[in-house]
């Protein structure tokens, strides 16, 4: 795409300048021969990118922005699996919090490389009569974690 704007780039200048030359040029004649001049320099810029894309020196692809590498296809494709397993992890922990009468306001799970959970925050309004480790336990054995991986943060 930069190929190309430098392209148009180059033969916009050359017509411009040689329309401030025909406007200066006084006489006629000089008139034609310099038509005659920019038209050939017009053809050859014109003619330069055909001459690379025969020679196989120019390759042009309108899609280059677009074109990713498999490792960037890899990480975006990663990256999405990631953000829609802690989705589903969060609805799973919200509903056992919803189980143990606690209301989650905040959730935040953070992964291994692995997609094993490495810690999971919890910020919710707790009722002072409801036993927090009986979340945290039925949280730990649905997600096979360890209960100390766990962080629940009460709100009042």
């Amino acid at each position: 795409m930069a190929a190309l704007n430098g392209f148009v780039r180059q033969i916009l200048i050359t017509a411009v300048f040689f329309s401030v030359v025909f406007m200066v040029i006084p006489d006629e004649k000089y008139k034609k021969f310099m038509k005659f001049f920019a038209c050939a320099v017009i053809a050859l810029l014109l003619i330069a990118p055909i001459q690379k894309v025969v020679r196989g020196e120019f390759t042009f692809n309108v899609f280059d922005e677009l074109i990713l590498s498999e490792q960037d296809y890899e990480d975006i494709g990663g990256q999405a699996v990631a953000e829609e397993y802690i989705r589903l992890l969060e609805g799973e922990i919200d509903t056992l919090a919803q189980q143990h009468q606690v209301s989650v306001t905040d959730i935040s799970i953070k992964l291994n490389q692995d997609f094993s959970i490495q810690h999971v925050s919890i910020q919710a309004y707790i009722d002072s009569k409801v036993n927090i480790n009986n979340l945290k336990t039925a949280i730990a054995e649905k997600l096979d974690i360890n209960i100390h991986e766990i962080i629940v943060e009460n709100f009042r």
